[in-house]
C-alpha cells in the first residue's frame, strides 16, 4: 500500500509522532470518497490520535472544496460540518500548550462537541481523569467526559 506518512516508524518516537498524519488521511478520505453519503449514520471515533490536528485539517478542506467542489459533487456541504456531525476524537494524548487557555481557545475552534475523553490508562503517557483539562468550566468537562461519548456511542 502506498505510505500514508512521511517519513518513517524506525522508532516509537517516530511512530508517537506520526500518528495524526494517519488520522488525517483517514478523515480526508471518508469525507472525499462518498463513504458518508452511503452511509448516511455512519459515525466514527478515532482513538489516541490526539485532536489538535484536526483545526487546521478542517480549515484547508473546506478551502479547498470551495474551490474544487467539481471533483467532489456528492459532497454538498463544507466538510467541516461534515466532520462535527460524523466524527469523534478522544482527548488522548492531549498536545498541551504552556497557557491552559490557549488550549481551551483551540478546543472552542475545533469544536467541543466532537472531544470525547479517554484516559489510555495504564500508558506510560495516560491522562488522569481527575486532572485533565482542570482547566475547563464544569458544564465543559461534563460534555467532554460524559455527554459526549454517549451521543459517539449513541447511548442516550
Amino acid at each position: 500500500p502506498p505510505q500514508i506518512t512521511a517519513g518513517s516508524f524506525d522508532s516509537y518516537i517516530d511512530r508517537y509522532l506520526a500518528m495524526p498524519q494517519l488520522a488525517e488521511s483517514s478523515v480526508r478520505n471518508l469525507v472525499f470518497s462518498g463513504a458518508l453519503e452511503r452511509c448516511p449514520r455512519l459515525r466514527f471515533v478515532f482513538a489516541e490520535f490526539g485532536f489538535l490536528w484536526l483545526l487546521p485539517l478542517l480549515w484547508r478542506m473546506d478551502r479547498v472544496w470551495r474551490g474544487l467542489r467539481h471533483d467532489v459533487p456528492w459532497v454538498t456541504r463544507p466538510p467541516s460540518e461534515t466532520v462535527r456531525s460524523r466524527f469523534f476524537l478522544t482527548t488522548q494524548p492531549v498536545d498541551e500548550p504552556d497557557a491552559p487557555r490557549d488550549l481551551e481557545r483551540l478546543m472552542a475552534l475545533i469544536g467541543e462537541e466532537v472531544l470525547c475523553f479517554s484516559s489510555d490508562y495504564p500508558h506510560w503517557d495516560n491522562d488522569m481523569p481527575g486532572a485533565t483539562l482542570g482547566f475547563l468550566p464544569p458544564e465543559k468537562r461534563r460534555r467532554i467526559f460524559h455527554d459526549n461519548p454517549r451521543r459517539a456511542l449513541r447511548l442516550g
